[in-house]
């Protein structure tokens, strides 16, 4: 488990005591936690399996990718973030 830091790997301890998700956006790291048998996802699949379970509001996602631009230095591609902040829309 060299070259994870000290934050994912104490995310991958509490994971697995508590039987929790972990959200984690190094492509690696998310691997890593799968091979010892960890429940990891990345933030935009988080964000938009929420949004599409109508957990949380297109509101609140642009609050928080306001807050992971701006606390975090974290950006979503441009494709990610067009459609988390896509609205939905229903056809009869």
């Amino acid at each position: 488990m060299t070259g994870l830091g000290k934050g994912e790997l104490g995310c991958m301890v509490l994971a697995k005591e508590h039987g929790a998700v972990i959200l984690i956006s190094d492509r690696y790291a998310r691997q890593i936690a799968r091979d010892k048998k960890l429940k990891a996802i990345s933030i935009p699949t988080f964000l938009l399996w929420y949004k599409r379970e109508r957990k949380i509001s297109v509101e609140e996602i642009k609050e928080i990718i306001k807050d992971l631009r701006e606390k975090d230095f974290y950006a979503f591609s441009k494709e990610v973030e067009e459609e988390l902040l896509q609205t939905f829309s229903f056809k009869l």
